[in-house]
């Protein structure tokens, strides 16, 4: 029975769990959008809070921080301060009219003039002159006699008081805030040991200007308000701000009356509202310098970065509101039935038509692959038509280059038997330069009347320009000739009919005839190179213009086999269209260097490897 209950209320929670996923799985997909920007939402409210917490915290203390090396560094400057001043008092100690002042007695007052004279010369005003922030300095012996450099009365009026209040000599101790003929000062006071009766009753008072100190505590700035005050560690006012307290000699309600000997901070309260107070105690002149700020005012940049955090949560949660309107079902469906329709439209072969690439989700993708789909079948379609069009094309001009070849044809049987008849002659006569003329006319004219398309083998080229050389050879007797192929590229190198003369006749009439020059040097030259074979035709004639060469390297170097008029009838021109019409557009012609010591034109070929 418990079996059978416990069997009863797992299957019912079983079927709970599928109605609610087959719940959300039937859920429109609006109500999904809403439910995932509500999700999104208190993710970054959330978010947020935990942010502007660690960030509140952050900021708070980095300012505290901030502030802390600002008062230490002010005062470590208030340290050099009085270091400084006591560096360049102490040599005074150590001077012999220091120690004839504190040997002088009462009866002799024309004696103390001329010491306290002096003193004030060669002492007090060497030192008054460089140093425009001390007030006065005065010395005082134990019998409270005073020399000064402002007034020897205030000084003997002081000395009972400073001597009781330092308790050991050779070190100097700021006695407090002063006000000497008018002007407020900060008194140092020195007590020293008096060598002629080896005890330690004399005094040396330096007066110090309390506006160079205020000058130190203010030329830093603490937030919009904040400010800082001096004040020794027994509680006495130094310097502050506020006039009232300055006149009552009073520190401030909320700072106890013996400030600690040590550096700390404290939060108080204040008319103005909350401020954070620093305390920073300096061993070396027993001085406690002080620094209040505004609360508010450490937390002004938070209010900055709180402001950004609420417009970035508005802008996001906008954005988002955006998405889901333009990414809901309707959208959706319209979506698939457009490239439904697109799809049919590519099927029935009209390949123009092309989807909207102005979105980004998972239909933008199919959209993006759909065009990319069609662009390319295009593109293949437009590659074999092209291809089709530019075989078409290469073999009319094959044809028509082969009809003007036949049509420029004479009766070649009636040319060979009128070249035989005057080489019997020559040899009857006896003349047998002329029967070798004649025999390298008839096989140059043998070998000119084939279909120039055909191809032939390099060495066929190079035998049927060697006959052109050799009549050349009888024109200019001085023509030096030099070919030098090797065994292996005549038969490996395929090439086409009459390509190496039009390029021997080119050297001599643009190279020496156009130059007035007389043909003297001609060299072919072959060489093996990573794409083929490569012939160099050198001459040593005037050669041409940098401008020229330029424009027929353009040429040849153009994709394109279209002619045009400008350069139809040129003889490099058509030798390279003819390469490239055979081999294919990597082969043809270059002209390697032109210059006024000669030209050379390089012909690419192809290779057959299995032969080489």
């Amino acid at each position: 029975m418990l079996y059978c209950k416990r069997y009863r209320y797992h299957s019912l929670q079983a079927w709970k769990d599928v109605l609610r996923m087959r719940y959300f799985q039937e859920m429109s997909l609006k109500l999904k959008f809403n439910l995932l920007m509500l999700s999104l939402f208190l993710i970054i409210v959330v978010m947020g809070m935990l942010w502007y917490k660690t960030s509140a915290n952050a900021i708070e203390n980095n300012a505290i921080d901030y502030t802390k090396q600002i008062v230490e560094q002010v005062n470590s400057h208030l340290d050099t301060y009085f270091v400084d001043i006591q560096e360049l008092t102490f040599p005074m100690l150590a001077n012999p009219l220091t120690q004839q002042f504190m040997d002088y007695s009462n009866n002799d007052h024309y004696r103390r003039y001329e010491l306290s004279k002096a003193i004030d010369k060669k002492l007090f005003t060497p030192i008054l002159i460089n140093r425009e922030n001390i007030h006065s300095i005065s010395l005082i012996s134990d019998q409270s006699i005073a020399s000064s450099s402002r007034s020897f009365i205030s000084a003997e009026e002081r000395y009972a008081d400073y001597i009781s209040r330092i308790p050991s000599p050779g070190k100097y101790q700021i006695m407090g805030r002063e006000t000497i003929l008018s002007t407020n000062v900060i008194a140092m006071a020195l007590r020293f040991l008096d060598a002629s009766k080896q005890k330690a009753t004399g005094l040396l008072i330096v007066d110090l200007k309390l506006n160079e100190i205020i000058r130190i505590c203010k030329s830093v700035k603490l937030g919009r308000t904040g400010f800082m005050w001096i004040a020794d560690a027994n509680g006495n006012l130094l310097y502050h701000p506020d006039e009232e307290l300055m006149k009552q000699r009073a520190l401030p309600e909320y700072v106890p009356e013996s400030l600690p000997k040590e550096s700390g901070s404290k939060v108080v309260d204040s008319p103005e509202g909350k401020k954070l107070v620093l305390f920073n105690y300096s061993a070396k002149t027993n001085l406690v310098l002080v620094s209040e700020v505004p609360y508010r005012e450490l937390n002004a940049p938070l209010v900055r970065f709180s402001l950004i955090s609420i417009l970035i949560v508005i802008v996001l949660m906008l954005a988002l509101s955006l998405l889901i309107v333009g990414l809901i079902v309707h959208p959706l469906t319209n979506s698939l039935l457009l490239l439904k329709k697109l799809m049919f439209r590519a099927e029935r072969g009209d390949l123009d038509a092309k989807a909207p690439e102005n979105k980004t989700n998972e239909i933008g993708s199919l959209f993006l692959s759909f065009n990319r789909m069609v662009s390319e079948i295009k593109q293949l379609i437009e590659l074999v038509r092209h291809a089709r069009l530019k075989e078409k094309e290469m073999e009319v001009k094959q044809k028509e280059s082969q009809l003007r070849y036949m049509q420029s044809q004479i009766n070649p049987h009636f040319l060979y038997n009128t070249l035989e008849v005057v080489n019997s002659n020559a040899i009857v006569e006896g003349n047998f330069k002329i029967s070798k003329m004649i025999v390298s006319i008839s096989e140059i004219f043998r070998y000119s009347v084939g279909n120039p398309g055909d191809r032939v083998t390099l060495r066929q080229e190079v035998e049927h320009t060697d006959f052109y050389l050799e009549i050349q050879k009888e024109r200019f007797g001085s023509l030096e000739t030099e070919v030098s192929i090797g065994e292996p590229g005549m038969t490996a190198v395929p090439a086409v009919r009459l390509m190496l003369q039009p390029i021997v006749e080119n050297s001599f009439k643009h190279g020496y005839e156009n130059h007035r020059m007389k043909p003297g040097y001609l060299s072919i030259a072959g060489r093996t190179t990573p794409d083929g074979y490569e012939i160099l035709v050198s001459d040593r004639g005037g050669g041409m213009d940098a401008a020229i060469m330029e424009r027929y390297n353009a040429l040849f170097s153009q994709a394109s086999q279209e002619e045009s008029g400008e350069h139809q009838h040129i003889g490099l021109w058509n030798v390279h269209n003819r390469i490239r019409m055979t081999f294919g557009e990597s082969y043809g012609l270059h002209i390697v260097q032109s210059n006024k010591t000669g030209t050379v034109i390089a012909i690419r070929l192809p290779v057959m490897t299995d032969n080489l």
